[in-house]
């Protein structure tokens, strides 16, 4: 049986420390982050730990001088390692209110849970197949300073994603409340036209992703043009090449979007040239 921790203490799951009247079940409001761990070493820690105080800094949480990045990253190590998880798992921590009274007065120190998963290798690997993905209409992201932080109040993901399901789709792109283009459901994404690579800057409301960093920082190196601007649909739909980006999955390749089909010539450069960084 896995094991979780809840403020730095060890239950396992069949324990359920969380109460239903925890204001976290009304509002969800919280803050998370799902790393990647591969041989006892969290991936890009430092720079999950960045978005996850750049989030609980405006929620006004507070966090004690005991609480350090060096004592969260022991707890997840020997999480992982109580879990049997150490050679590839995911990583999920997640910081959330723990009281509001009937007067809206707050607690301002959060509870903290964190989980761990075991991964597959495959997750990581080049798809062959492509994802066949759409555009989700129905309920679009607001712009606004909660869009680039990952906080638990996420219903225009959720909604997409059973959307995807019900139309058997691989995920779907979220449009931003100019029709713009957002980010899909669990990921970043990138379009390739003329060789040049596009992705949706911060101000159009996508998650601050810490592969869309990486990814931008790395291709910078490589002399690759790459360039953060408003996407348009039609800019989307007319592109050469598109790619979606998260800390689990790295990169993966879109094939097609409705009768639309794509290519993965540089996408595939791409995806081998931070695989051998990160190996």
């Amino acid at each position: 049986m896995n094991h979780y921790i809840h403020n730095g203490n060890i239950f396992t799951e069949d324990f359920k420390k969380i109460s239903v009247y925890n204001p976290n079940f009304q509002s969800n409001e919280g803050v998370f982050e799902t790393m990647k761990s591969k041989n006892g070493k969290i991936l890009f820690f430092n720079e999950h730990f960045g978005r996850l105080k750049m989030g609980l800094k405006v929620l006004k949480f507070e966090i004690g001088e005991s609480f350090s990045k060096q004592k969260l990253e022991k707890e997840i190590l020997a999480l992982i390692q109580l879990n049997g998880h150490h050679e590839l798992a995911r990583i999920r921590l997640t910081f959330y209110r723990t009281n509001r009274d009937l007067q809206l007065s707050l607690n301002n120190i959060p509870d903290y849970t964190i989980h761990s998963w075991s991964l597959t290798p495959e997750i990581s690997l080049w798809n062959n197949t492509g994802l066949n993905i759409g555009i989700y209409h129905d309920v679009k992201k607001s712009i606004n300073k909660l869009s680039n932080l990952k906080h638990n109040n996420y219903l225009p993901g959720i909604k997409g994603a059973t959307f995807a399901k019900d139309q058997s789709l691989d995920d779907v792109i979220l449009l931003n409340d100019k029709n713009s283009i957002c980010e899909s459901t669990i990921a970043n994404v990138f379009i390739i036209k003329n060789g040049i690579v596009f992705t949706p800057s911060l101000l159009e409301g996508c998650v601050a992703g810490v592969m869309r960093k990486f990814i931008m920082q790395h291709l910078s190196m490589q002399n690759q043009k790459i360039i953060e601007k408003e996407i348009s649909v039609d800019e989307l739909l007319d592109a050469d090449e598109i790619f979606l980006t998260n800390a689990i999955r790295n990169i993966k390749w879109v094939k097609t979007i409705g009768h639309k089909s794509y290519a993965n010539e540089l996408t595939l450069e791409i995806y081998k040239s931070i695989q051998t960084f990160l190996s």
